[in-house]
């Protein structure tokens, strides 16, 4: 969860770390703008996917078959 204190540590280093031992997915959950963002490791690098919203629905390609709405995240 993104807050104040740590949120340029959460797109920032934690981001760089997960990239180095190859995570394909980072979902940064800030519950101030009540958003998910959505990241993928794309040709070396994170590209922001999508910034989710209450009314929209969490899904990931690894999970096809799965999908969650945003709005009880944030209840």
């Amino acid at each position: 969860m993104l807050s104040e204190s740590t949120r340029d540590r959460d797109l920032g280093v934690k981001l760089r770390q997960y990239a180095r031992h190859g995570v394909k997915w980072y979902w940064a959950v800030d519950p101030d703008a009540e958003e998910i963002r959505v990241f993928a490791w794309r040709e070396g690098a994170y590209e922001e996917q999508t910034t989710l919203r209450r009314g929209d629905q969490l899904s990931c390609p690894l999970f096809p078959d799965v999908e969650a709405p945003v709005a009880p995240i944030f209840a």
